[in-house]
């Protein structure tokens, strides 16, 4: 039960997208950049971040009896592996997110690092409890990430169009990951949520709609996640413009 849980919760959303303009054969060179805090993701040139030395999470009497699951944070692993910046991702409660954040800080961690230098990387860091009570170590979880062009899904697959020769449909380039709802991790399941986005001049997505759901609180994860989403814009005449896409968001709970 124990890797069940630990699985779980780290559902694959692939991501898929098609709009009305196609890609042509001049490929985009992405670099990451930080943001205004200095801090990376996970990406082209970033490393993750990597526990050396976990510390498992302490069970207290104030844990409701016979409940488990999942606790996940998002941290920022500075440089210098200490964690700042926590934000609760996925709530279990107050008293297991309390051990759970406890327990993070005291772990030891090796930065990631950026061409081989160590740099602050947002992370995610899941704890999950158990029924019978056995040890619970933080494990990294990657929540949201930078994207190759190669990772960026069909739409990075590269077509002549006719017309202007710098017309391109958005490409991705940073996704986030949808923490599932915790009710709908009792059993295996697999299916796929599209969601219809409108990506701006400025690569950031808006008006978020599903147009074909799953249920089990899936549906809002994957909203949630879509919005995290940034893109290069599309381009028609040589500048960027609004477009409409749809967005395959994959759920694979194991």
């Amino acid at each position: 039960m124990r890797v069940y849980w630990a699985i779980a919760l780290f559902v694959g959303f692939g991501t898929s997208f098609s709009g009305g303009q196609q890609a042509t054969a001049q490929e985009p060179v992405y670099h990451q950049t930080p943001d205004k805090e200095g801090v990376y993701f996970v990406g082209p040139e970033v490393t993750p971040p990597m526990i050396v030395q976990a510390v498992a999470a302490v069970y207290t009497d104030d844990m409701p009896r016979g409940s488990r699951g999942v606790s996940v944070w998002s941290v920022v692993i500075r440089a210098d592996g200490t964690v700042a910046d926590a934000h609760l991702a996925e709530p279990l409660g107050t008293a297991f997110d309390a051990a759970a954040i406890d327990a993070i800080h005291q772990c030891r961690f090796a930065p990631g690092r950026l061409r081989g230098e160590p740099v602050a990387v947002r992370i995610g860091v899941a704890v999950a409890f158990h029924l019978d009570k056995n040890p619970s170590n933080p494990m990294i979880a990657v929540l949201e990430r930078d994207l190759d062009h190669s990772d960026a899904g069909p739409s990075a697959t590269t077509k002549p169009k006719v017309g202007h020769p710098e017309d391109t449909s958005p490409l991705l380039i940073h996704a986030a990951e949808a923490t599932p709802w915790i009710p709908a991790l009792k059993e295996k399941y697999r299916g796929v949520v599209v969601v219809s986005a409108l990506v701006g001049e400025d690569g950031l997505t808006s008006d978020v709609r599903v147009i074909r759901r799953l249920g089990m609180g899936l549906d809002e994860k994957a909203t949630e996640a879509v919005r995290h989403y940034r893109f290069m814009p599309a381009m028609k005449d040589g500048k960027p413009v609004a477009t409409r896409i749809s967005i395959d968001v994959n759920c694979n709970i194991y």
